[in-house]
């Protein structure tokens, strides 16, 4: 993988913490 894919990466993955953190009571999956 690139290094620009590994940041993509990375980079949804804060943003679906970021998101679930929003109130979802279903956080606890991505913890």
């Amino acid at each position: 993988m690139s290094a620009q894919a590994i940041f993509a990466v990375a980079l949804v993955e804060q943003m679906l913490r970021a998101f679930a953190h929003n109130g979802y009571p279903t956080s606890d999956i991505f913890e």
